[in-house]
Parts: structure tokens; C-alpha cells; sequence
């Protein structure tokens, strides 16, 4: 079952609005998918224990989002660079539409990176590689 963005974005501390504004979607729906698309992919690289941890750090309406079509599986290799994120999720091709190209992808996902880091503690998360976390600090303070 498709989840309704339009609902979720009025209730998710402005996720979704933020990620539609950034990349100029004009549609929740579409920056709706691009968060679930970023949160699967990460959640597909956990254990269910790092999961379970990750999940803490959440809002509700981030929470429906994130278990959203759950199926607990085998953890995929740990993603190690905000590039692995966008070769994953470009692969996935679970919701057509979003970027034309490798470039608009990266560009999403980064967007979209941006937009989580203010909403969820990165660094804090002790699972993630440092590299990874490193490139989202990174990216968050190059703007500030």
C-alpha cells in the first residue's frame, strides 16, 4: 500500500516540505519517495539490532516511512560512502521518475541527506561508518 506523502508532510516536522522545496519537485509525493527511497537503502545496509537503534532516533511520521514494505532480510554490505547510497538506490529503480541521470541522483540524495542530518544524529549513530558519517558532516557544514 502506497503511503499518502501529502498527510505524512503535514505532520513530519517538514521533511518532506524541505526536500520538495530544495529540489523543486512541486509534489510531496515525489520527495515523499525520495526519503522512503533513502531510508530503505540505508536500512537494507542493518542488522535488525541497528535497525531497532536507528529507528529510536525517528519521528513517528520518519518511523512509518522507514518500515514501510519491511520484509527483515540479511543485511547488505555496510554503505560506506554517500555514492554507494546513490548506486543502490539508482539500482533499486523502485520509483522511476526521480532523476534523469547519475548527476540529478547524487543530487537527490544528497539533498535528501542534508535534509535527515537536521532531523536525525548521524554522528551519534554508532553503526554507520565513519566515512559515511564523516561525508554527511561534511556536506551539512559546507552550507552553515
Amino acid at each position: 500500500m502506497e503511503l499518502n506523502y501529502d498527510k505524512l508532510a503535514m505532520v513530519d516536522k517538514g521533511c518532506i516540505k524541505e526536500l520538495d522545496k530544495d529540489l523543486n519537485f512541486g509534489s510531496n509525493a515525489k520527495a515523499g519517495k525520495l526519503l522512503a527511497l533513502v531510508l530503505h537503502t540505508l536500512r537494507n545496509s542493518f542488522t535488525y539490532h541497528e535497525s531497532a537503534q536507528f529507528i529510536t532516533q525517528l519521528s513517528n511520521p520518519l518511523k512509518v516511512i522507514y518500515i514501510q514494505n519491511w520484509k527483515i532480510c540479511p543485511p547488505g554490505k555496510p554503505i560506506k560512502k554517500i555514492d554507494h547510497i546513490t548506486e543502490i538506490a539508482m539500482c533499486s529503480n523502485r520509483y522511476p521518475g526521480l532523476w534523469q541521470d547519475k548527476i540529478t541522483a547524487s543530487a537527490a540524495i544528497v539533498a535528501t541527506l542534508k535534509v535527515l542530518n537536521k532531523h536525525i544524529d548521524f554522528t551519534s549513530t554508532d553503526f554507520l561508518e565513519d566515512s559515511l558519517k564523516q561525508e554527511i558532516l561534511e556536506l551539512c557544514t559546507i552550507e552553515q
